[in-house]
């Protein structure tokens, strides 16, 4: 008696984890980065900027809409962040 496995990959529905984060430079979505809080993909988006080549940027956007909420782009000596006023703050 063999027992099967299903290996699907698992699907998360975009109301759960509405917030993604996208490489722009290779214009690909970041694999395993779904987020339920707004806060925490920015701060994901925020440390791989930090690690990521120069010129590198990852967008954080939401999927039940589609609005960019943020772009971190690493430069030579810093990570350039651009947000729309108040962005943190709306929940």
């Amino acid at each position: 008696m063999s027992a099967v496995i299903d290996l699907k990959p698992a699907t998360v529905p975009d109301t759960v984890r509405p917030f993604r984060l996208w490489d722009a430079k290779t214009r690909t979505h970041l694999p395993h980065r779904m987020f339920a809080v707004r806060i925490n993909a920015h701060k994901a988006a925020l440390w791989l900027a930090t690690i990521a080549r120069v010129g590198t940027t990852i967008e954080v956007y939401d999927v039940r809409n589609g609005q960019l909420l943020g772009q971190f782009t690493r430069k030579v000596n810093d990570v350039q962040i651009y947000m729309r006023r108040g962005e943190l703050t709306n929940g």
